[in-house]
């Protein structure tokens, strides 16, 4: 953590810490806090405000910046919900829910003006250069950068002058420009939730067929999944293919908490002609690559499966990794590896469907030989973090879903397999080790 960090969050705590001895100073008044109405409700609000910028403090600048993404996402569509005119179906008022009302319209527009890029190079800049230096109106900017600084991205280093906080630095990356203009791209979609679970009865979706999921019927496109979404939709698909780098974390490893080397190359006994890993739905081979690089007492095949548009996109094939066209929902072709690894692959899809993507892999694997590796997210089954709740609920949009531990069991049960371990590190994404059962 940074020093400057360490040092505001020190400082929010001991403030936070005397405004609670302030309002526990005396208990003789009728309110009980020592003060005044008006007084009290200065103090509190005092204290709203420092809490909310300690949470905001304590946050690590990716895990902030998604938060802030979904936390928009989730107030508008509360909005919207609540806005809607029974007499209509339509919202009454649609300015009060749509993207330009959002804390993300500010931020795009901040960034478009290059004010992040500037500051990052800066340690602090008046309105007025700013001006200067993007082009924009003074008084536009001073406005924009209001919420920005209410928000924890911005500080006040003077009236109308600005630096950027540890909090925000992330801001000024291409990859998260990326993912807020995906963000408002795909915001219609997501606040089209209400209205389809209205329409069509409160239940989650269970297939991707039909109109089954609020994507499909957004586009009244039967069947219409999220690459679909962004297959027609080649500037998003771009937009959102540089989003997904802010991400990725320094490595590409799926796990950091599972032992590759210890529990796959024990097993790659069959000479280096046998394959070793299969990575279904493994995309350009990169997670293959650094498992590869990392632990090259595993000798044998390593073989990334995926779709061919994917492998078109390739622009460098990866050394050592085969490249095989498959389709998730098709017979798997490689039988008895030493191990299937699907990373983040299931919780796009609903339980029937991942019953079926499942077996086709379990009925490839060598009972008491071959392993099934899953890298998804395990859900606690009490005090989700508000991202984690809401990484399940967008979700729903197009069908998807985020599972507990229980959830998992279940699954993996109902089609023949049994979870040997949970392997959970630093990454949000937890390694299900698999066997048949």
């Amino acid at each position: 953590m940074a020093t400057t960090q360490h040092d505001d969050i020190v400082k929010l705590i001991d403030q936070i810490y005397a405004a609670k001895s302030q309002l526990v100073s005396s208990k003789g008044d009728s309110n009980g806090l020592g003060f005044s109405d008006e007084v009290q409700k200065h103090h509190l609000a005092k204290l709203a405000t420092d809490a909310r910028k300690l949470a905001l403090a304590l946050q690590e600048p990716n895990a902030a910046f998604w938060d802030l993404v979904r936390r928009v996402w989730c107030q508008l569509r509360e909005r919207s919900t609540s806005t809607q005119s029974p007499s209509t179906d339509r919202p009454a008022d649609e300015s009060a829910f749509t993207p330009q009302c959002s804390l993300l319209a500010p931020i795009k527009v901040s960034q478009d003006m290059g004010v992040f890029r500037w500051l990052q190079n800066h340690p602090k800049a008046t309105a007025t250069e700013l001006a200067t230096a993007s082009g924009g109106d003074e008084s536009l900017i001073v406005r924009m950068l209001r919420p920005l600084v209410a928000e924890g991205l911005l500080a006040e280093a003077g009236e109308e002058c600005y630096s950027l906080t540890d909090r925000g630095t992330a801001f000024s990356n291409p990859a998260y420009e990326e993912s807020i203009s995906f963000a408002i791209d795909f915001m219609p979609i997501v606040l089209s939730n209400p209205t389809f679970f209205r329409e069509n009865g409160y239940r989650e979706p269970r297939s991707h067929e039909g109109l089954e999921t609020p994507l499909g019927a957004y586009f009244q496109k039967p069947g219409y999944g999220f690459f679909d979404y962004l297959q027609d939709h080649p500037s998003v698909q771009k937009t959102f293919a540089s989003a997904m780098k802010a991400q990725l974390k320094p490595t590409y490893l799926a796990s950091t908490a599972y032992p590759y080397g210890e529990k796959l190359a024990s097993r790659s006994t069959q000479g280096d002609e046998a394959v070793a890993l299969v990575d279904v739905g493994g995309s350009r081979g990169e997670t293959l690559l650094e498992i590869k690089n990392r632990y090259p007492e595993i000798k044998g095949r390593l073989v990334t499966q995926d779709r061919q548009a994917t492998f078109d996109s390739i622009t460098s094939k990866p050394q050592a990794i085969e490249l095989m066209v498959h389709d998730i929902f098709a017979e798997q072709p490689i039988k008895g590896a030493t191990a299937y690894h699907l990373k983040r692959v299931l919780h796009d899809w609903s339980d029937e469907e991942c019953r079926t993507i499942l077996k086709h892999v379990m009925a490839a694997m060598e009972k008491g030989h071959s392993k099934l590796l899953i890298m998804d997210v395990v859900l606690p089954m009490t005090s989700a973090s508000f991202s984690q709740a809401m990484s399940d609920h967008s979700m729903l949009t197009f069908g998807g879903k985020e599972r507990s531990e229980k959830q998992w069991y279940e699954l993996l049960s109902s089609v023949g397999l049994k979870i040997v371990k949970i392997y959970q590190g630093a990454e949000p994404e937890a390694l299900i080790e698999c066997e048949k059962d």
